[in-house]
Order: structure tokens, then C-alpha cells, then sequence
């Protein structure tokens, strides 16, 4: 999302791709808003998917091939500078006919110091812009507010149509606990809207279930948000003002609880 977010404004005047191993795409793909927001971007959006269960030695082969045939003027690097599995560690440095830019979320410190990241970054990157404020790279370039799909003044007026909505994101095995908060909230009487990528097999006549893209106009909608502590759950909630519980997931790189702390959550 954070791309699409950059995208609506540099596919204005430039071609876009974006490449992603995201593995709800196909599924968004299908979706009318989805199909609407591309439109609205095309000629000059396009995708580039890869498999999210690829595996290491495919990824390693394939994303360096699809950046030499894409020869980019400027290439972006949401998160992982060295790549998604250390695909970029032998392609950065072929890449200085373009402009390289390190866009930065709060990640696992851990991950910098095993593979010497600050220096990596510090070599092969133009400009770092973080995205979240305590990013541990900060001080290497600028820090902005979070980059999201809408701004506020983008959405309707802000309502509690939608009741306690349950944002099902992250690990597919992570749903049947997000199953489980929905049918204890329909106990409250409360409406609850399940936002899910995949169709859930809980069933009850309080639960509604949907698919809608951007989440955040689901969000704009809620009287109570239940998800994790991602990026988009996070500061979609605090842009919107939406009270949110969250469930802080234990991700390799991502630090979610540190994120919520942060955001006074």
C-alpha cells in the first residue's frame, strides 16, 4: 500500500512499476476499487508479481532479471535494503546509471547489525526517507509523516456504521484468532465487520464480512478497530482517530509492539 501511495502521485508524469511478492494481489486484482485505482493511474502503473512461496534461489534469480530488463531511473526500496532475501546485495551495485532511494519503516535492529545494514545503505543508496518516526536509520536522510493510500481529507465524514471492525491481516494461520475476537464481540450486540483479503468461515448474523479496498475507507467506518500492530493498521487509526485494540504480532523484522508504544496505543 505504501507504494500504490507513491504511485498515485509519481504515475502522474512517469511510468511506475512495482514489483511485490505480496500474496493477496491476485485476489485484489478481482476487486472493483482495485480495478478502479489502476485505471484511474494506468497507462503508466503497472505490477510485477512474484510468488510470495517462491523459493530463496527463485527470488534471488528472478527480481534481479526483472530490474535489468526494467533498467529503472529511479529505484525505490520499501524496507529491506538488501532485498527481500539479499537479492539486491549483488544488484545495487550495478545500478549507478539511477537515482537509488531506501524508503524506511521501524525494523528489527538485529537484522541491521547481522549484515552491517548502515554501511550497505550508507554505499549504495541516494537518499533514505523514513516513514515512521525511531527509525533506527533516521539520521541517514529525512523522516516523513506515514506514507497511507488516502489522506483524510480524501475520505467521506468519518461515521460508526460499520461497529467493531476486525482488520484480519498478516499470517493466514493468524485468522482463526481473528475468528474467534469477531464471534466473541457479536456477543455485545454490536454490528462487527471483518476485513479480510480471504472469506472467513465464521457465520453469525452480526458478523459481516468484506473485502474492500482501501481498508481505510472500512476504517473511516468503525466505531472500534481490533487488529494487529502494522504499519497501515497503526496509522490509519491514528490518522483517522479511531480507537484501536491491538494484537502486536511477532514478525521477523517488524516490530509492532515497539510501534504501538510509540503511537500511544
Amino acid at each position: 500500500m505504501r507504494a500504490i501511495a507513491l504511485a498515485r502521485l509519481a504515475a502522474r508524469d512517469h511510468p511506475v512499476t512495482i514489483i511485490t511478492n505480496c500474496r493477496y494481489l491476485p485476489i485484489l486484482q478481482e476487486v472493483s476499487a482495485w480495478i478502479d485505482e489502476v485505471r484511474e493511474l494506468s497507462p503508466n502503473l503497472q505490477f510485477v508479481p512474484i510468488a510470495w512461496q517462491a523459493q530463496v534461489h527463485e527470488v534471488q534469480r528472478e527480481i534481479p532479471e526483472i530490474i535489468h530488463a526494467l533498467a529503472p531511473e529511479v529505484f525505490l526500496v520499501d524496507t529491506f535494503p538488501r532485498g527481500i532475501v539479499g537479492e539486491l546485495v549483488r544488484t545495487l551495485p550495478t545500478m549507478k546509471q539511477c537515482r537509488r532511494i531506501l524508503i524506511h519503516r521501524d525494523i528489527d535492529p538485529n537484522y541491521l547489525t547481522a549484515y552491517n545494514v548502515e554501511n550497505f545503505v550508507r554505499k549504495h543508496y541516494n537518499l533514505v526517507i523514513s516513514v515512521e518516526k525511531h527509525t533506527p536509520l533516521h539520521h541517514l536522510g529525512t523522516t516523513t509523516s506515514p506514507w497511507l493510500i488516502r489522506d483524510v481529507d480524501e475520505l467521506e465524514q468519518s461515521s460508526n456504521e460499520l461497529g467493531f471492525v476486525v482488520c484480519v491481516s498478516g499470517k493466514p494461520e493468524e485468522q482463526v484468532l481473528f475468528e474467534k475476537i469477531a464471534l466473541s464481540l457479536s456477543k455485545s450486540g454490536e454490528k462487527v465487520t471483518l476485513l479480510s483479503a480471504i472469506k472467513l468461515q465464521v457465520e453469525h448474523p452480526r458478523i459481516y464480512w468484506t473485502l474492500h479496498f482501501p481498508g481505510i475507507e472500512i476504517i473511516n467506518k468503525a466505531s472500534l478497530v481490533i487488529g494487529s500492530g502494522g504499519y497501515h493498521t497503526v496509522h490509519e487509526c491514528k490518522a483517522l482517530g479511531k480507537h484501536l485494540i491491538s494484537i502486536p504480532m511477532t514478525r521477523a523484522y517488524d516490530r509492532q509492539r515497539k510501534r504501538c508504544r510509540n503511537n500511544g496505543i
